[in-house]
């Protein structure tokens, strides 16, 4: 708990933190924040075109058409991005940032969080897209989707777990940099971003099922798509995934974070 109250000290320093990585990050930029939409709908053209069109793929959700399953897949891959890139970027943030760990009595555990909030704000701007592209084809947002902030704190939580633990595993062995791109690709394959659960065969639902994104992925869907509560006992585990990982990897973060300074 203590180390809890201690991110809370240092807010200002993380609104700092996560303002200069927005701002820093597309300076020079002519689209600048909008690079965050075009990126994920270049892979929403690229997975519908190939599952939709070419391969002729017909998930259960496609019966409306192509720009239904396009929806489908976008409510799917805004959140999966935003909690990979924030992945992938804390896991090689504290190399980073070692000019700051080394020089002065500085924080070391916001430089995670500060990345993983900056990726939500990124995900947000997205997320307003998708809002816009739902009023156009399917014409209707129900009440549910005011559950939004819900579902990006408990992201954040599990994300942020995550981030702690492989920055702090990858001060000691820096091939968890590459490791952790490659996981992230084979961890999407294996949660339903592209294809629905009940396209899972029926011997690997249980492997799906167990799978924490699985459920995050499906209350996105139900609070956007279908218009239904997110609450259910799969939203309930992920919840006490995302609260478990985000204190193990604050407490393993704080455990090795006095030896950084001398490592990096």
């Amino acid at each position: 708990m203590d180390s809890v109250l201690e991110l809370w000290r240092w807010r200002t320093l993380l609104v700092h933190f996560v303002r200069r990585d927005l701002r820093v990050r597309y300076i020079g930029s002519v689209m600048g924040i909008f690079w965050s939409v075009i990126h994920p709908l270049a892979l929403l053209v690229i997975f519908t075109l190939i599952f939709s069109v070419v391969l002729g793929v017909r998930f259960r959700v496609d019966q409306g058409g192509i720009q239904h399953y396009a929806l489908y897949l976008f409510c799917g891959m805004l959140p999966w991005l935003g909690f990979q890139e924030g992945v992938i970027r804390s896991t090689n943030s504290l190399s980073g940032h070692a000019n700051l760990i080394k020089k002065v009595r500085f924080p070391s555990s916001v430089i995670p969080l500060y990345i993983c909030v900056s990726q939500v704000v990124h995900q947000l701007v997205g997320i307003g897209v998708l809002l816009v592209a739902i009023l156009l084809v399917v014409r209707d947002i129900t009440a549910w989707a005011l559950l939004l902030p819900l579902l990006l704190l408990v992201q954040l939580l599990f994300t942020v777990g995550l981030g702690w633990l492989l920055a702090a595993g990858n001060a000691y062995l820096r091939d968890l940099t590459q490791v952790a791109g490659v996981g992230m690709v084979v961890w999407m394959y294996l949660t339903p971003v592209v294809y629905p659960m009940t396209a899972v065969p029926a011997k690997f639902q249980t492997f799906v099922w167990i799978n924490p994104m699985s459920h995050l992925i499906r209350a996105y869907r139900a609070i956007f798509l279908d218009g239904v509560s997110p609450f259910d006992s799969g939203f309930l585990y992920f919840v006490v995934w995302a609260i478990a990982l985000f204190l193990l990897g604050l407490s393993t973060f704080r455990l090795g974070e006095r030896e950084f300074a001398d490592i990096l």
